[in-house]
């Protein structure tokens, strides 16, 4: 047996002492399992708060949109005057505001309505929700935040005739300023008046 066979011999049998001695076997093992860091695990559990707070606005921010994919809600400007398409419960109409003004008995809204169908309608009601702008980054969830909505109801007798823009004046009244920051319309429509031939 020469010289390099005999080193390779020694060594196979240190490793081989080392694996079956429980002493050196137990130390290994011991340096092998890493040590359970408190910090570590809060660190993994803020993780995870953060994970579910993403998701949550991710939804959130999903149904804010879906919410307007089918017109049946728009968001009235106040500012900006043209015309927004709406769906009722009778077809689709146009929406533009007009003016909003101020007065000692509070806040009126002048909007036009405008009926693009070759039908008259008679009656219609318009429900608004007034509130705070929904910011998806701050703690408020949409759920939470929209309950806190204000909603306004306004039953109009009024006809809503064929191919025309009709003017609708809605007294808001005496509300707080805060409430304008963000309008959102329904509108239903209770009959349709067909032309004879």
């Amino acid at each position: 047996m020469n010289r390099g066979q005999r080193f390779v011999l020694m060594v196979m049998a240190l490793m081989i002492g080392v694996t079956f001695n429980p002493w050196v076997y137990g130390q290994m093992q011991a340096q092998e399992k890493p040590a359970f860091s408190p910090d570590a695990f809060g660190d993994l559990e803020e993780r995870v708060h953060s994970l579910e707070e993403y998701a949550q606005r991710l939804s959130d921010g999903l149904e804010y949109q879906i919410r307007f994919m089918g017109n049946k809600t728009i968001r009235l400007s106040i500012i900006s005057k043209n015309y927004q398409a709406i769906a009722t419960n009778s077809g689709t109409f146009l929406v533009a505001v007009d003016d909003l003004q101020h007065t000692v008995n509070g806040y009126t809204m002048q909007v036009r309505i405008g009926n693009i169908s070759a039908a008259d309608f008679g009656g219609f009601k318009i429900v608004l929700r007034m509130g705070n702008l929904w910011d998806p980054k701050s703690s408020l969830t949409y759920e939470d935040w929209r309950n806190s909505l204000k909603e306004f109801e306004f039953n109009f007798q009024g006809k809503l005739s064929a191919s025309t823009w009709t003017p609708v004046e809605i007294i808001l009244g005496s509300i707080p300023k805060e409430l304008l920051a963000y309008i959102e319309m329904e509108m239903t429509v209770n009959s349709v008046e067909l032309r004879g031939p």
